[in-house]
C-alpha cells in the first residue's frame, strides 16, 4: 500500500496516528502505508516515513541572535535510558554550545537536559528554516525537525 503525505500534528492537535495493514484493521480504520520491516525476516511494525516538523523563514543566525542565554544543543546521548516512552520525562545527556547575548561563547560537554517531551512539543517558542533529516530511531525512515527554541532545565558542570 502507498503512503501518502499526511498531518499528524496540526495547530498543536494530534490529528492523525500512523497504521499498517494489520493495525488498521485491529482499529477499524484505513490504513496509512506506514508499514515498515527491519529486514526480510523481521516482524511486520509501523514507521514513520520523511516525518519533520515544517520550517518557517527564521534562519539559523536570526534564531542564535535570538538568545538572550541559552545552549545550542548538537548532541544527545542517553535516550535508551534516560527517556520515558509512556510519560514523556527524560533527563538525558547532551553537548553543545553555550550562548550569551545571541553570540555563541564556548562548547559545553557533559550537560544534562531534562523536561516532558509532550509538553516541549507544545511550547516551541520558535522554528528555523533549517530542515535536515537524519535516521530515525529504528532506521525506519527519514526523520528530520528545523532548529527549535524552547526553554528547558539544563545542568552545566
Amino acid at each position: 500500500m502507498a503512503t501518502v503525505k499526511k498531518e499528524v500534528v496540526k495547530d498543536g492537535k494530534l490529528v492523525s496516528l500512523l497504521y499498517n495493514r494489520k493495525t488498521a484493521q485491529k482499529e477499524g480504520v484505513e490504513s496509512t502505508g506506514n508499514a515498515y520491516k527491519a529486514s526480510y525476516k523481521g516482524a511486520l511494525a509501523v514507521a514513520p516515513t520523511n516525518l519533520h516538523v515544517v520550517p518557517t523563514d527564521k534562519n539559523y543566525n536570526e534564531l542564535v541572535s535570538s538568545i538572550s542565554e541559552g545552549i545550542i544543543i548538537t548532541e544527545l546521548s542517553g535516550l535508551h535510558s534516560g527517556a520515558n516512552t509512556v510519560s514523556g520525562d527524560f533527563s538525558i545527556a547532551a553537548n553543545g554550545y553555550f550562548v550569551r547575548d545571541g553570540k555563541v561563547q564556548n562548547a559545553v560537554n557533559q550537560t544534562t537536559i531534562a523536561g516532558n517531551f509532550y509538553e516541549l512539543l507544545n511550547n516551541i517558542e520558535a522554528i528555523g528554516s533549517d530542515l535536515e533529516f537524519s535516521m530515525g530511531f529504528m532506521a525506519a525512515g527519514y526523520i528530520g525537525s528545523p532548529s527549535l527554541i524552547k526553554e528547558l532545565d539544563v545542568t552545566v558542570e
